[in-house]
């Protein structure tokens, strides 16, 4: 059955009145609905309609208008009455490109806010995708093509304290910070066009207008890796330490200190303790599991605010039992 009327995207885009196609009465399944979709959805990307009017079910009806745009087919909608044209402004269903379907409202197209069908794909999902593939390359090539310069004296504690985060907390190099730079603001423009070059542009663009700060933070990578190789910012005890801790699952551990001859035993949580190793922070007694068994630990090894109690003084790690760590004999000696 067709029925005409004025097509709203005629009035957006200077189209002439199309026909639109509306299915047929009878048992409504999402099966012949899917099937009049797709139908319908393929014919206005081809340019043979330019609106349609499709019955979900019994209850729901959806209008369908679409606008061309660029190389793609902007498909916008909204729910009807009685077959009326909505007569507010229509929302954003889907995107359709010559070998893409991009998805907005998965919902309001599909009744459904789980899975779609194959050949479609959610915006969020296809953001992601561009993010992790072209925008990364692109990213990693142009930023390895910066140069390197001397960085500023005023950055290198800085630096300093990064190379140490990396060495004993995450155990390894930081990796590039790629920004998201394909977003809800710019992905309706790439699928507009050429969708690889649109990307790589928002890209280049990027790292073009921000090149300076990204060869002071190459700059500043490249001096970190150096101390983070030489391993000249901690002692060989710090990362002995840090690697019985890091990638233990657990809340606390016992921990075992020796301060001016004196022997005390008390739980702390491992991550903090890699934190304070890291910082070369003191150990006060709130930084324990129990603040008042840290008080405890405090007094029996004879704290005070001159001679302040740190993680140079842990002699043994335990937890469950197990031996994690133990002091070097000629570092107890230190101690």
């Amino acid at each position: 059955m067709r029925k005409y009327i004025v097509n709203p995207g005629g009035w957006r885009a200077g189209k002439a009145i199309k026909p639109i196609l509306i299915m047929e009465k009878g048992a409504i399944t999402m099966t012949n609905y899917m099937e009049n979709l797709t139908k319908n959805l393929d014919a206005m990307y081809a340019g043979k309609i330019g609106s349609a009017i499709l019955k979900q079910d019994e209850h729901v009806t959806l209008f369908l208008s679409a606008i061309t745009v660029g190389k793609s087919t902007f498909i916008y909608g909204d729910y009807t009455c009685d077959g009326k044209i909505p007569s507010e402004k229509l929302e954003l269903l889907a995107i359709i490109t010559e070998n893409l379907k991009v998805v907005f409202n998965r919902y309001m197209l599909f009744k459904t806010f789980d899975e779609i069908p194959e050949d479609y794909i959610c915006v969020n999902d296809y953001i992601a995708k561009l993010n992790n593939n072209e925008v990364s390359e692109k990213y990693i090539e142009i930023y390895n093509s910066f140069p390197t310069v001397k960085i500023n004296t005023t950055y290198e504690k800085d630096c300093q304290r990064r190379a140490r985060h990396n060495l004993l907390v995450i155990g390894k190099s930081e990796e590039i910070k790629i920004p998201k730079l394909v977003n809800f603001e710019n992905i309706k423009s790439i699928l507009a066009g050429y969708i690889l070059t649109e990307t790589e542009k928002v890209v280049v663009n990027y790292m073009m207008e921000n090149k300076d700060r990204l060869i002071a933070e190459k700059s500043h990578r490249a001096y970190i890796e150096k101390l983070i190789t030489e391993k000249s910012v901690v002692e060989p005890w710090e990362l002995e330490l840090a690697e019985s801790l890091r990638n233990i699952d657990a809340k606390t551990v016992t921990v075992e200190f020796s301060f001016n001859g004196k022997f005390a035993v008390g739980k702390i949580n491992p991550k903090e303790l890699l934190r304070m190793l890291a910082n070369k922070l003191n150990i006060s007694d709130w930084d324990f599991a129990n603040g008042t068994e840290g008080g405890k630990v405090i007094a029996e090894l004879g704290v005070d605010y001159d001679n302040r109690l740190k993680c140079e003084h842990i002699t043994k790690i335990y937890y469950r039992g197990k031996s994690l760590y133990k002091l070097p004999e000629n570092q107890e000696e230190d101690n």
